[in-house]
């Protein structure tokens, strides 16, 4: 399925409902304009217009399905779309990290290729290796993102000494590059209250959005919806890291 057929797909169940641009748009919250650009296979709607346009055709997600197909050739796996696209447009990030692993964003090359093959063991090597390369190009295609990473020192200790000798090397360089803040937290703290990986965005236009990872993909939170909890369940687990100077000299001892 590529875009130009999910393009087609939303033309015909927009005639067939009758509805002009102008109305698709209205009954999808978002703009005519918008509708256009999708409806001419120039761009790909993001996943909540997506799951907009569904609703405003009634179409018990058989609109959505094509969208997901279509979606399934993107850069970025589908799963990960939502995080993918905070990242493109935050200004910074506080990446809390209650499980044994480095966040993503920060991965080298050995560290994702185990994780992906944890994770996924079924997949084959080849896309493996290509999830595993879109991963690790994540950081230099957001490059005015600020990172804040909060996890367990076990995130480095568990793995092969091949692959924590190449994340801990890479963790420093980046943290060289002042983009990036890494805060470890000390074996045998108690790690409670958050089940899953919480991210905390400050956008561009001052608001702050939550995304936490669940098994099927990740959901975005905003104000209204819990966001407060989540922030301040960030800002304790950050109070149970190491600070800066000594997180640094845990992770050089890791060499």
């Amino acid at each position: 399925m590529t875009v130009s057929e999910f393009a087609t797909t939303l033309t015909r169940y927009r005639e067939v409902a009758g509805l002009t641009q102008y109305q698709l748009a209205a009954k999808a919250r978002t703009s005519s304009s918008s509708v256009c650009r999708w409806e001419s296979g120039a761009v790909l709607p993001k996943r909540r217009n997506a799951e907009l346009l569904d609703q405003a055709f009634d179409a018990k997600g058989k609109l959505f399905a094509v969208w997901r197909m279509a979606a399934g050739g993107r850069s970025v796996p589908e799963w990960g779309a939502n995080v993918a696209e905070l990242e493109a447009s935050g200004q910074s990030v506080e990446w809390v990290c209650p499980l044994p692993a480095v966040p993503g964003i920060l991965q080298s090359p050995k560290y994702a290729r185990i994780v992906f093959e944890e994770a996924q063991p079924f997949l084959p090597a080849k896309e493996l290796d290509k999830l595993t390369r879109m991963r690790c190009e994540r950081f230099e295609q957001v490059s005015e993102l600020r990172v804040t990473a909060v996890f367990p020192v076990s995130a480095l200790t568990t793995f092969p000494e091949d692959a924590r000798s190449e994340q801990v090397t890479h963790l420093l360089r980046l943290t060289e590059s002042g983009r990036v803040r890494v805060l470890v937290i000390p074996e045998g703290s108690l790690l409670v209250g958050l089940p899953s990986p919480l991210l905390v965005f400050r956008m561009r236009d001052g608001s702050t959005l939550a995304s936490s990872d669940h098994a099927n993909g990740n959901i975005v939170y905003r104000e209204g919806d819990g966001l407060d909890r989540l922030k301040e369940l960030a800002k304790r687990f950050m109070q149970s890291a190491l600070p800066e100077r000594e997180s640094r000299r845990v992770l050089e001892g890791l060499l």
